[in-house]
């Protein structure tokens, strides 16, 4: 007989840790033989593949292809379809931004139902990217789920497919529709779909406010199940909108879908279809469809009730309840903490010295391991660096979150192994755990419908804890008798010969009250890697990671005894192994190609051109771009700077003049101490055109409306104003300024790529314009003096 099970029970609770993360992140496979009646992923990669040719922003020609196919595939499959053309200008901070948008909207009839269903992707991609996962993915995947409509049952409810344009630039597609479709107040429920990269399970990240009708029809749908309000609170805090954002701010009630991981391809030339998971696209198509089938059959008009708490743990059981019952669980978690503190302390299991130090450890190792990884993920990006900060280079991410849990683990382990071998095991838990309560109070106040991840595995441990307690009060009288784990770890590593005899079948317990915790916080840990990946936010994974190893300290205690420094060690070893392979895959080839930054900017006024990058270090292909580069201020080339960064990398270049925007003054007249300005704006084949004023605008009209303001509290005078999509003939722009001033407009046109000059022949093998607009393009500036 194996005579130290403790090893035995933490190798169990690895193992669970894994297939608690395996089942929440992998998604279902893909059937290669559906009936006609389901999702077939291969006939929604076909169009995926029709969709992610070329790089489709708004207002290109390929934007206006993947817009025909699209079309004419809802079209042929019977849908009354119809192209939206809308004008819309939305107010963001002190600018706007407007453009030009064509939505796809199509009907599939229902029989006799209410309010009508309206399911969303957008077709639209950034400019330096095929937009395969962002948004083919739900493109595809609504055209795949009309064609299993129609050969299913007809739906009670009608349903809209909303094919939304700009939404890269702004939600401008979905903000049309919601401030000028008339179809607007036919909507009941909308189901929005959007991918962030091209694996993982497609997760519920956002549904509405008074959400317990739409998570109670979400739980009874046959979906694959992957929701939690933990996401939906985290998400609110985060400055992150989707086309679902308008519509929820119109009170549309819905389900906002997205498939995360994969982060490296996101709005990337290598977002393509070879690089998204078949499995992914098939569970999102097989979740639409059922999204469609269920709420296509309910009555829309009254989708409102109380908030819920839900939750899905071991992949696919979904659980929900009211939110208003976990100021019970808290009440309750609260109690269990004040009784298993007077009991610790009654039964002399818990003595003050060693409840002040786990009070006291407990965040300062969090601490600890914030630092320390904070200082590995800035080593680790040293190799390769963040594009802008923001955007993924690493291709095999994974390496490194190994490297960062088992960081953690070392580091947890070696501190509270020196804790345990001074004070007892239930006082340094007891301190620990009213750290983890008052935590829990104070999360309550901030997100108060997602507590359950860390309240839960409390109130096992808890109520295991004061079981404890009573078995050994109960049991004082007779030496003999067996004590569970938490009364049997309060020992130090130099136990007496009878606590040693008791701790020989405690592991199972010990593990038994820690798998609640394990369950609901490894698969959150290895989400917050996903989320984040290698941004410095990711730092706080370790940390993470320490509060499962909390709740299993009673079984860990023991492990520690047996092993002695067998646990550090093998973790520091894990750590390294990890390391090492994270770097040793960190290689770019064609296959997993490098972002470089390189535009060429034009001053019109003054007739020279520069090359430019956004990120002050030249790399190993633009380098040669910049020969004898400088690094100056963006505000230097370009009026009001860029992104607000303090440097750009800048050289000579030979100059090509592509043509400025042409503005035309259609009317300029004074009332008093008002001066109207009327101007037509043109810009053919730019991709934008983005106009900043040295003097703050009253009043703006673009096309003759005015911006809608998604910030009620935005007064501040406007200051830029950037089109997108602009129209053959251009577009009109009415502004309200100060009469005594002579007003300058600085306008910066921007066209997608780079000229054929110098040694610009194309990107090569192995490296691919970086993500967002000011990469891969050509700027002409101009100052119009009016």
């Amino acid at each position: 007989m194996y005579k130290r099970p403790a090893i035995i029970c933490l190798l169990a609770a690895i193992l669970i840790a894994w297939l608690a993360i395996h089942f929440d992140t992998t998604p279902a496979r893909a059937d290669r033989n559906p009936a006609d009646t389901a999702f077939s992923e291969p006939r929604a990669m076909t169009h995926m593949r029709e969709i992610a040719k070329a790089p489709h922003p708004i207002g290109s020609p390929a934007n206006a292809a993947v817009r025909s196919y699209i079309a004419n595939t809802c079209a042929q499959l019977g849908l009354d379809t119809s192209i939206e053309y809308a004008t819309t200008a939305t107010r963001v901070r002190s600018g706007v931004v407007a453009s030009s948008v064509y939505n796809i909207v199509a009907r599939l009839r229902g029989t006799a139902g209410s309010k009508t269903l309206l399911i969303a992707a957008h077709y639209d991609s950034q400019p330096n990217a095929l937009g395969a996962g962002d948004d083919g993915s739900g493109c595809a995947a609504m055209l795949e789920t009309i064609r299993a409509l129609k050969a299913g049952a007809p739906l009670k409810n009608d349903v809209l497919f909303l094919f939304t344009d700009g939404e890269e630039e702004g939600l401008l597609g979905a903000e049309a529709f919601v401030h000028d479709n008339p179809l607007l107040k036919e909507v009941g429920m909308m189901l929005n779909f959007d991918a962030r990269g091209g694996a993982g399970r497609p997760l519920i990240a956002e549904t509405n406010d008074h959400n317990g009708w739409v998570i109670d029809g979400y739980a009874r749908s046959q979906t694959h199940h992957n929701a939690s309000s933990l996401n939906y609170e985290i998400y609110k805090l985060l400055p992150n909108s989707t086309d679902y954002t308008p519509f929820k701010a119109a009170g549309i009630a819905g389900l906002n879908t997205g498939v995360i991981d994969g982060f490296v391809h996101y709005h990337s030339m290598t977002d393509q279809p070879g690089n998204f998971d078949p499995n992914s696209l098939q569970e999102e198509g097989d979740d639409m469809l059922a999204g469609a089938r269920y709420f296509g059959n309910l009555d829309l008009r009254d989708t409102k009730a109380p908030d819920e708490t839900y939750f899905t743990i071991i992949g696919g059981w979904f659980v929900h309840y009211p939110a208003a019952a976990n100021i019970y669980f808290l009440l309750l978690t609260n109690l269990l903490l004040i009784i298993g503190l007077v009991m610790g302390f009654s039964a002399k299991q818990i003595r003050f010295r060693g409840l002040l130090v786990g009070f006291l450890a407990l965040p300062l190792t969090l601490l600890i391991l914030y630092f320390l990884s904070s200082w590995a993920l800035g080593a680790i990006r040293s190799t390769t660096p963040l594009y802008l900060g923001y955007y993924a280079n690493t291709y095999h991410p994974y390496y490194f979150y190994f490297a960062l849990a088992a960081l953690g683990v070392t580091v947890f382990t070696l501190i509270w192994r020196w804790l345990l071998g001074r004070f007892s095991m239930p006082s340094l838990l007891a301190g620990a755990s009213i750290i983890l309560v008052a935590t829990l109070d104070g999360l309550y106040l901030l997100i108060p419908t997602a507590i359950f991840f860390l309240c839960f595995p409390l109130l096992i441990l808890l109520t295991g804890g004061i079981f404890s307690f009573f078995r050994r009060t109960g049991s004082a009288s007779n030496p003999s008798a067996t004590s569970s784990p938490a009364a049997t770890s309060d020992t130090r590593f130099s136990p007496s010969t009878s606590t040693t005899r008791r701790l020989s079948t405690s592991p199972l317990t010990a593990l038994v009250l820690g798998i609640p915790a394990i369950l609901f916080l490894a698969p959150m840990c290895f989400l917050f890697f996903v989320v984040f990946d290698l941004q410095p936010q990711a730092a706080v994974v370790p940390a993470l990671t320490a509060l499962p190893l909390t709740c299993i300290l009673p079984l860990l205690s023991i492990v520690l005894r047996e092993t002695r420094w067998g646990l550090p060690a093998g973790a520091f070893t894990l750590f390294l192994l990890s390391l090492s392979l994270g770097l040793a895959t960190n290689r770019h080839t064609p296959e997993q190609p490098v972002k470089s930054n390189l535009n060429y900017i034009i001053d019109a006024d003054s007739s020279k051109a520069r090359w430019v990058s956004l990120i002050p270090t030249a790399d190993h292909w633009n380098n040669q771009f910049f020969p004898q580069g400088k690094k100056v201020a963006p505000e230097t080339l370009v009026p009001g700077g860029i992104y607000g960064l303090p440097q750009i990398l800048t050289n000579d270049a030979p100059l090509e003049t592509p043509p400025p925007p042409v503005v035309t003054i259609l009317k300029d007249s004074t009332i008093g101490n008002q001066r109207l300005l009327s101007l037509h704006f043109q810009a053919p084949g730019a991709n934008s055109v983005q106009i900043r004023f040295d003097a703050g605008i009253k009043t703006i009209l673009v096309a003759g409306r005015e911006p809608v303001s998604n910030n009620r509290q935005a007064q501040e005078p406007y200051r830029w104003l950037e089109y997108f999509g602009i129209p053959t003939g251009g577009f009109d722009l009415v502004l309200q300024v100060d009469p005594k001033i002579k007003l300058k407009l600085s306008t910066i046109t921007r066209f997608i790529g780079l000229p054929h000059i110098q040694s610009f022949t194309g990107y090569p093998p192995g490296t691919i314009p970086g993500p967002e607009g000011f990469s891969n393009a050509t700027l002409v500036i101009k100052r119009i003096y009016i």
